[in-house]
């Protein structure tokens, strides 16, 4: 019962702020374009900025964590090409929310609640993985004709990048600086889910295949590629967990975002958004179990 009010406690604020960007959407019919665009472009740099440089951590310690998240996020692209084409479904719709995990606003609060606030580094460097992946190899399953290489010009591959470096020589901004970037940063992650609550009101029917997809692929397809991992590269107890508990996270909301800007099929984004929020609404099932065989075996 304390495990599932643990993920209840965790998932239950993101239902309530994509329903008030519902609500809202419903009524007023805002122009969300400048607010998605902002978001990508300035408060999630900042948000990833801020959480690296603002914690201790050793890129060499967890090597080892990156990589299988790495092969987390890929091996799931892989092992869904096929149901693509059996469920006859646009692959720059399905693949993403099955490789790119919400390891932000669930997946840092999640770890941490599970294990301590001794795994923040690594909560947060799974984050910034996943987002480095995200906009290079997602924004090329998305878009066919993007270069891949000047995606590191982005925003958020510029803060991640600059976060390392600062990190890695020990340098600081001057403290208002870090109060400005800080302050931007803590934006980001809760105007995401209103912007996914308001794309909501645009959608088609529910189809009856995307709370399958969901709820029961994204989390299975996660969880085979770090088992398999963990079988040729063995790490001790605690990055293993943390592992298999990344590998089961919803899709994230950078999913939405990315739909939003770069498809231009309304049925697309409004697909794209189903996943994603059926995805977090169903998320407390696999986690909740899979929290229970952490903490019994």
């Amino acid at each position: 019962m304390n495990l599932l009010l643990t993920v209840f406690n965790v998932i239950f604020p993101i239902i309530l702020i994509a329903s008030a960007g519902f609500w809202y959407s419903k009524k007023n019919k805002p122009q969300m374009q400048f607010i998605n665009n902002a978001n990508m472009d300035i408060f999630a740099p900042a948000l990833i900025f801020s959480a690296l440089t603002n914690s201790d951590w050793s890129l060499s310690d967890n090597l080892p964590l990156l990589a299988g998240a790495v092969i987390v996020v890929l091996g799931s692209g892989l092992l869904t090409l096929p149901l693509c084409k059996a469920l006859t479904m646009d692959r720059r719709v399905l693949l993403p929310p099955t490789m790119f995990n919400n390891s932000a606003n669930l997946g840092v609060p999640l770890l941490i609640f599970s294990f301590g606030t001794e795994v923040l580094p690594q909560a947060v460097l799974l984050y910034t993985c996943c987002s480095l992946l995200h906009f290079s190899v997602g924004l090329a399953i998305v878009n066919s004709n993007v270069n891949i290489l000047k995606q590191f010009t982005r925003p958020n591959l510029i803060a991640a990048i600059l976060a390392v470096v600062f990190s890695t020589f020990g340098w600081h901004i001057p403290l208002a600086l870090d109060r400005a970037i800080d302050l931007m940063g803590q934006i980001a992650i809760p105007l995401m889910i209103f912007a996914l609550g308001s794309r909501l009101t645009l959608m088609p029917a529910l189809k009856l295949r995307t709370p399958m997809i969901a709820g029961l692929w994204i989390p299975a397809v996660g969880l085979v590629m770090a088992i398999i991992y963990l079988q040729f590269f063995p790490m001790d107890r605690l990055q293993a967990n943390l592992l298999l508990l990344f590998s089961i996270l919803p899709p994230a909301v950078f999913n939405f975002l990315v739909a939003e800007r770069y498809l231009k099929d309304e049925d697309m984004k409004g697909e794209v958004a189903e996943i994603v929020l059926w995805g977090n609404v169903l998320a407390i099932f696999p986690i909740a179990l899979l929290l229970m065989w952490i903490f019994t075996r």
